[in-house]
């Protein structure tokens, strides 16, 4: 049993998850539909400002517990993508499922806070575990602290402001901007010290234009998520051209058998192939076994291995000549 993974042997993540930022009413939780067959959370029938058009399957949520129950459905089983919309909303739940539970707690907010930031974290396990992706869509509040004006999750908790960023593959704050009469909506992924933050989706720009006008309500599908899927694919062939790079090579020299073909190998094939992960040490570790094998050494002058062999029969053959010299 090993503890220990090969890069080949890395599998690539089965889910997303992202958090949309954004002021209200310019198109977040739109944009969050976007995503491949989704169910909206609605933790403030947010539902009903969504044109009719682009508007999904939601599971409107009057209590924490009630969220709890639909995670623990099979109904939540037909679904790609989790949306939760707002995230202060559901903080604000959860904050009432901890004092209903523990009335004490709403007079201590060394306790209610924490406790806050627990329950949280266990709804996040469970989210986790159900191997969907997951957004979340929230509000944004201005703080300007020594003259600086930075942006931050408006939500009770501090932990859920600190903890959830640093779960996310992207965190982007969706901005809007008129001109000449034309609305025009961007997804801004830039870190700054404004937005301190925020997390670009690999490949993409630091700021993309989300389109308003379209047939149809497939942004984050078309843009994210094929991304994700191509880049996925490539990881796969790589870990295919990885295990046949191998093999070739562990092939190729275990079919050395003396010392010149191992000269002949090291001179012109040795080291040649483009590096993939550790290759080139597998190549190395496999050339230092048949070194051993063939009971050679490197002479650093000539750049080629030497028998120890032939030196033993040359030092045996010296010796008898010496033995006849004598007679």
């Amino acid at each position: 049993m090993t503890f220990l993974t090969k890069p080949s042997e890395l599998k690539s993540p089965t889910s997303i998850k992202g958090l949309i930022l954004g002021d209200t009413n310019n198109g977040k939780t739109t944009l969050a539909l976007s995503a491949p067959n989704p169910v909206l959370i609605d933790f403030e029938n947010g539902l009903s400002r969504v044109s009719k058009q682009w508007q999904s399957i939601s599971m409107q949520c009057k209590s924490f517990e009630d969220f709890l129950n639909f995670l623990n459905s099979k109904e939540i089983n037909q679904f790609k993508t989790i949306v939760i919309d707002p995230l202060g909303e559901m903080a604000d739940q959860i904050k009432a499922y901890v004092i209903k539970n523990d009335p004490k707690s709403s007079k201590d907010g060394r306790k209610l806070y924490p406790a806050i930031g627990n329950e949280f974290k266990n709804v996040w396990t469970i989210l986790k575990n159900k191997g969907l992706s997951i957004l979340f869509v929230s509000h944004t509040e201005e703080i300007l602290k020594n003259d600086v004006e930075s942006l931050k999750i408006r939500c009770e908790g501090s932990f859920i402001k600190n903890f959830l960023p640093t779960q996310m593959d992207f965190v982007g704050i969706l901005r809007r901007k008129d001109y000449n009469g034309k609305t025009q909506r961007f997804l801004d992924f830039q870190k700054n010290e404004t937005f301190t933050f925020a997390k670009r989706w690999r490949e993409l720009e630091d700021i993309i234009e989300v389109p308003t006008n379209t047939i149809e309500n497939k942004f984050l599908t078309n843009v994210i998520w094929k991304n994700w899927e191509e880049k996925n694919k490539k990881e796969e062939e790589a870990n295919q051209n990885y295990d046949s790079l191998i093999e070739e090579l562990k092939t190729k020299i275990s079919s050395i058998d003396d010392v010149d073909t191992l000269n002949l190998y090291y001179s012109s094939i040795y080291n040649q192939h483009e590096k993939l992960w550790n290759s080139h040490d597998m190549e190395k570790a496999f050339l230092n076994d048949k070194v051993k094998e063939l009971d050679c050494t490197f002479d650093k002058k000539t750049k080629e291995f030497v028998s120890n062999k032939k030196e033993e029969v040359k030092t045996e053959e010296a010796k008898k000549s010496e033995v006849v010299k004598d007679e």
